[in-house]
């Protein structure tokens, strides 16, 4: 299970609606990703971010946005 989340500007509903299948990787066929300032994937285990905000582009930051549920192993994260 895994869950997308976007941040940029001008981002349409219909865009952030993306296409699955079983047996071939998520896309986002409708998304301008020259809008999207920051994408996190967020998955069963694990989180994956690119961003080219300084608002989320190291750890330390990111922990401040993360629950408190969740454990981010800092030593082994690369943003």
């Amino acid at each position: 299970m895994s869950a997308y989340i976007f941040f940029g500007e001008g981002l349409s509903e219909e865009a952030l609606v993306p296409t699955t299948s079983w047996n071939k990787p998520t896309e986002f066929k409708m998304l301008n990703f020259e809008s999207v300032e920051t994408f996190m994937d967020v998955q069963e285990v694990g989180l994956t971010i690119f961003t080219s905000n300084e608002k989320y582009n190291t750890p330390e930051k990111v922990t401040h946005y993360i629950s408190k549920d969740y454990l981010l192993d800092r030593e082994n994260s690369d943003v």
